[in-house]
């Protein structure tokens, strides 16, 4: 390869990667800038996402030795039901709360509804 080959080769290079401005120079950051900062939610974020993965081990920890070892192997293999039924021995079944009241206030039935309840029972009995 002569020396005009070796030149031409080399405009070429530096030809593609003039048409590319996107591409980094050598010896140029990407991010000149750094980082952002962590907002002070970001960080909330992170802590309590480590507390309750750290609570979720412990709790498994415990939970382990009274599970079925079949049915550790069914959610190893994949099985939906057995995960579900493994994290719900580990972490309990979520609460769920029923609201049997009126708009937030309790209910508290009138004369004539009371009435119509007894004579409903009377009726039955």
């Amino acid at each position: 390869m002569t020396e005009q080959q070796k030149t031409t080769e080399l405009t070429d290079k530096e030809q593609i990667k003039a048409d590319k401005p996107w591409l980094f120079k050598k010896g140029q950051s990407g991010n000149p800038a750094g980082r952002k900062k962590e907002t002070p939610e970001t960080k909330l974020i992170k802590k309590t996402n480590k507390e309750i993965i750290e609570d979720y081990v412990s709790k498994l920890t415990e939970a382990l030795p009274k599970i079925s070892p079949v049915l550790l192997k069914m959610a190893q293999d994949g099985d939906i039901i057995a995960i579900k039924e493994v994290n719900s021995r580990i972490m309990g079944n979520p609460k769920t709360s029923i609201d049997l009241t009126t708009g937030g206030k309790p209910f508290i039935p009138t004369k004539e509804e009371e009435d119509k309840s007894f004579k409903a029972l009377e009726d039955i009995i």
